[in-house]
């Protein structure tokens, strides 16, 4: 660096995070071995506004031929997987990691998103690790050797080992599949590929979904085995814990064996059991004061700056949450905890029914569907007891906080009501998408043919509505005006309708008048600003002048 400094003005330095790694162990920078002023910069991770525009940007790119309906749909396909990637620490969010995802279209075998399934999505990422610049020979002996050491990892219930104790795990895969492998050559030529990572002597898979991942295709290929089936029941058994609930996530990706599909059944049959499934009919009599509640919807005829808007929200309310420790509860009968094991629950049912559309009978898909229809409105129902146990407590909070604040109401009880009504209304539209997204896609239409047949819930309605509304390439409006009708002595629910279709047409594309014609047919406030130049395609093709 003294060299570089004294003929070089400006000196850019580019290294990786091991850099960070020593420093930490000198405890002084190696920068500060010259006299030069150096500022440090890191790359951070992406947030969902940034991934959402390097995504729309790569989509429009790859796609000037598609209608702006059928881009949109492609960029939420692809938002949803690399969200639920990123929200769960499966994969850093950089945009490196990113980019193979994106580049799957113009792989020999596209990812098929609109399964929306992340399987397909982990396959790749594996494929494109291993398969660079490697024979068949090499890609299929580092699956075998990397599932081996995902084993030895999961059996000795660690995420990391010693050089020395990997030692003995590659002499082990030696000596069970008869195969000879250079231990360090392998060691060298993984850390290259970014699938395992080496620091202060310990080994460890570089990236926590590829530690899922090889895990879960151990299990997947030993799935016929005693000891392996009893595994299954006993993380099915345990889903409040993490580690458990991934490691069948990433299961539901690989096998559809039956004995996941009954353990997966029957745990989430046994989840809040004490709870009845909510139908959002004869259950809401707590909410009945706020019938006279419009809403809104205004057509900006902008859907990507929509977009934008929620994601920014979405990245402002993570940064806040980060800076507050979270209290994770260890009590099984804790309500958070008991819902969020609902909600992975669903998670990997769901997985199951998305990952094999075409190999599933119908009578299980039917089973697996009903069951998340099930747990899902009984985990509903567990957030309205809480809601209706804390009802008078919140009141009372908000109207000593009015009465701090002066503000002078004609009927702040009414308007106090009308606040938990619209907070009741957003639960239940959050956990009817939830369900929705869990068993949505285009394949299940049929499948929720046959249960809508014998349930009329109004609860049981609003999934299906918003199966349709989600995977209809045409605004199922038929079905969404029926439904309307049929909930109008119902307020509460026909609110969560309303959501819906509000929801859809403030992230998508459809036309002035249907949106108009919709929403004053079913009863929603309608309104319109016009953009600059409402006709320009968000996908149009480049003027003479470009």
């Amino acid at each position: 660096l003294p060299f570089l400094t004294s003929f070089a003005s400006t000196i850019i330095l580019i290294s990786s995070d091991l850099l960070l790694t020593v420093e930490d162990v000198l405890g002084e920078s190696i920068l500060d071995a010259t006299d030069a002023s150096f500022e440090k910069y890191s790359i951070e991770q992406f947030g969902y506004a940034l991934r959402s525009e390097f995504i729309t940007k790569w989509c429009t790119l790859s796609a000037r031929n598609s209608s702006d309906q059928e881009l949109l749909r492609r960029i939420n396909s692809i938002e949803k997987d690399l969200n639920h990637i990123m929200e769960n620490k499966f994969l850093p969010s950089y945009p490196v990691n990113i980019l193979p995802v994106l580049q799957a279209d113009e792989a020999d075998t596209p990812l098929d998103l609109d399964l929306g399934t992340q399987g397909h999505l982990y396959e790749l990422l594996v494929k494109i690790a291993l398969g660079k610049n490697a024979d068949k020979a090499y890609y299929n002996t580092m699956l075998g050797y990397l599932t081996h050491l995902g084993h030895s990892l999961h059996t000795r219930k660690v995420r990391s080992v010693s050089l020395d104790e990997l030692q003995v795990i590659h002499e082990e895969y030696q000596a069970k599949f008869l195969r000879k492998l250079p231990l360090e050559k392998a060691v060298d030529e993984l850390v290259t590929r970014q699938i395992i990572d080496i620091r202060d002597d310990q080994v460890r898979f570089k990236y926590d979904y590829l530690h899922y991942y090889f895990v879960a295709r151990h299990i997947s290929q030993s799935i016929n085995s005693d000891p392996t089936q009893e595994e299954v029941r006993e993380l099915s058994r345990n889903l409040f814990i993490e580690d458990n609930a991934n490691l069948l996530l990433f299961l539901a990706h690989q096998s559809s064996h039956p004995i996941i599909i009954n353990e997966m059944l029957t745990t989430a049959d046994s989840l809040l059991k004490d709870h009845s499934e909510i139908t959002l009919d004869e259950d809401l009599d707590f909410l009945s004061a706020a019938s006279s509640i419009v809403l809104s919807y205004t057509n900006k005829e902008n859907p990507m700056q929509a977009r934008r808007d929620v994601y920014e929200a979405m990245d402002r309310s993570n940064t806040e949450a980060s800076m507050i420790t979270p209290n994770i509860a260890s009590d099984i009968t804790d309500p958070i905890l008991q819902l969020n094991t609902a909600i992975k629950t669903l998670q990997i049912i769901g997985q199951l029914l998305k990952s094999f559309p075409g190999t599933l009978e119908g009578p299980i898909k039917i089973r697996i569907t009903e069951a998340c229809n099930r747990l899902g409105l009984r985990a509903l129902s567990l957030i309205f007891q809480v809601l209706t146990n804390s009802q008078a407590k919140v009141l009372d909070r908000l109207s000593k906080q009015f009465e701090q604040d002066f503000l002078k109401l004609k009927d702040t009880t009414d308007m106090l009501h009308d606040t938990v009504f619209k907070f009741a209304m957003l639960l239940s539209y959050g956990m009817i998408s939830k369900i929705s997204e869990a068993v949505g896609s285009p394949d299940i239409v049929e499948v929720y043919k046959e249960i809508i047949k014998g349930n009329e819930a109004p609860s049981t309605s609003l999934i299906n509505a918003s199966i349709h509304i989600d995977h209809n390439d045409s605004f199922p409006r038929s079905l969404v005006e029926e439904l309307n009708d049929e909930l109008k002595k119902n307020p509460f629910a026909q609110r969560i309708l309303h959501l819906l279709v509000i929801t859809h047409f403030h992230l998508f594309f459809r036309d002035h008048k249907t949106q108009q014609s919709i929403c004053e047919k079913i009863g929603i406030d309608y309104s319109r600003v016009r953009v600059a130049d409402p006709k320009k395609r968000l996908n149009a093709p480049p003027t003479s002048n470009q």
